[in-house]
């Protein structure tokens, strides 16, 4: 249902802005706000997955009703090259003249090879991601050399941690370097996410298939469906504060905010559940939370949010008010994200951005 709100909520306010563009309609001023590049690049780019799936909706029926193997291969190769020419004769476009008829694909290119913090942040995340498809391999593949990486269960506790402890390393260092090529970044990696799950649901050609299959040893719970959600919950629920809140904050506890994703789901999160399965014995009262696990999520962001300082120049230490700020944050998300049943991924670091947003 959240998902659906959100969805429904980014193709409301992307019509209007491609209607204002083109002066259908006037926009009241209430929406005529200005939008980070990297908050267009989430818009249109989301909006154009969507509206391909809608246009060529009968292209996916004839997909899912393919009964043979041709046929299953003219309708996937059908629906991606009219995709292509939709989204490069629409999406772009529309995204182009928002951008001060700045090509998109241009943008990028220059963002990343002229600046050198940029080329070695995409360096780096090369690396991860390398690490991260071997990871994936492992749980799939009979080769014994990667049998030390393959989890005894599937879609086990430890296997999604370690995928939070990747993106913790992508998202930590970048945003002490260069929040606003992170911020367009993950834009993008979400527009790639979506993409990729549709090409999976339907098993389109080539490798449709075998991206279904890699998939699947990592599902849980939340994957009960036909869809597999997780990792774009996990991307949501990094980059959210940073698509959301300003980037260019003057005040300690608002460049936190940037960074309440990090801290609330990348170490907060993930060390309130170790810590819960490896020692919890107190129960939340009608949770299945434990006290432990939730204590723990409070000392280690509390620790994040000191090695953060240390490590982002732009940050100075906190006073002893922002400290404050700080403390109540990451306690009123603990309590949080014990009694929350909604995707945690995504309530709790906006709740942690509204809460550090609230005392600036």
């Amino acid at each position: 249902m959240m998902v659906g709100q959100g969805l429904s909520l980014l193709t409301t306010d992307t019509a209007l802005q491609i209607l204002a563009i083109n002066d259908v309609v006037r926009l009241p001023e209430m929406f005529l706000v200005h939008r980070h590049q990297s908050l267009l690049f989430v818009e249109f780019l989301v909006f154009g997955v969507l509206m391909c799936c809608v246009l060529l909706s009968p292209a996916l029926y004839k997909l899912a009703q393919a009964k043979n193997y041709m046929d299953h291969k003219f309708w996937s190769g059908t629906f991606i090259l009219l995709s292509l020419g939709v989204g490069v004769l629409t999406v772009l476009r529309w995204l182009q003249t928002q951008l001060n008829d700045t090509h998109p694909i241009a943008l990028v290119v220059v963002e990343t090879f002229t600046r050198p913090v940029h080329l070695v942040l995409m360096l780096f995340w090369l690396m991860v991601t390398g690490a991260a498809l071997v990871l994936v391999a492992a749980q799939s593949s009979e080769r014994t050399w990667l049998t030390p990486l393959r989890f005894s269960q599937p879609g086990s506790l430890w296997m999604r941690k370690s995928f939070h402890l990747l993106a913790v390393l992508v998202f930590l260092p970048s945003l002490a370097l260069s929040s606003v090529y992170l911020s367009l970044s993950s834009s993008i990696s979400l527009f790639l996410f979506s993409a990729l799950e549709l090409f999976r649901y339907f098993k389109m050609w080539p490798g449709g298939g075998a991206l279904h299959s890699s998939l699947l040893p990592l599902t849980d719970t939340r994957d009960a469906g036909s869809l597999i959600l997780s990792h774009i919950y996990l991307l949501l629920g990094l980059s959210l504060p940073l698509w959301i809140s300003p980037l260019s904050h003057h005040h300690n506890v608002g460049k936190l905010s940037l960074y309440s994703g990090v801290l609330s789901v990348g170490v907060g999160d993930s060390m309130a559940a170790v810590a819960g399965t490896l020692m919890g014995k107190t129960l939340w009262p009608g949770t299945k939370k434990t006290v432990e696990g939730s204590a723990m999520s409070v000392l280690t962001q509390l620790v994040a949010v000191l090695a953060i300082v240390m490590m982002d120049p732009y940050i100075s230490m906190p006073t002893l008010r922002e400290w404050g700020v700080v403390s109540a944050s990451v306690v009123a998300t603990a309590i949080m994200e014990a009694y929350t049943g909604q995707v945690d991924n995504l309530i709790i670091p906006l709740f942690q951005l509204a809460f550090f947003l609230s005392f600036l």
